[in-house]
């Protein structure tokens, strides 16, 4: 019953991002996000270019965001953002949202 979570987005600025999310239903266990950080460098020749990064089954259950595989044959829809990591903090400018329904089986 591996589940994992596919973000894809497009960094606009260089060096490391972190991807944040957070479980929204069908329990939303409130402003708790896990952090996760790319470990693909962006170089400038990477700006502007998608990436994909992989939230893996384990992952999910971190920093209390709560676990999706105990919701099974069901669904769970998680959500969050991507920063760059040199300002994880803010602001809401470069902060990129994103929401992901999670079909398991």
């Amino acid at each position: 019953m591996a589940t994992s979570i596919t973000v894809n987005y497009t960094p606009q600025t260089t060096g490391n991002h972190v991807i944040c999310y957070q479980q929204t239903a069908p329990i939303d266990d409130g402003l708790n996000f896990c952090c996760l950080t790319d470990p693909t460098v962006i170089t400038p020749a990477l700006v502007g270019v998608p990436q994909v990064f992989v939230i893996p089954d384990i992952e999910i259950a971190c920093a209390g965001v709560g676990s999706a595989s105990v919701y099974v044959g069901g669904e769970a829809t998680f959500n969050g953002y991507v920063n760059p990591a040199c300002d994880p903090s803010d602001p809401a400018v470069i902060k990129t949202p994103w929401d992901a329904p999670v079909v398991l089986v």
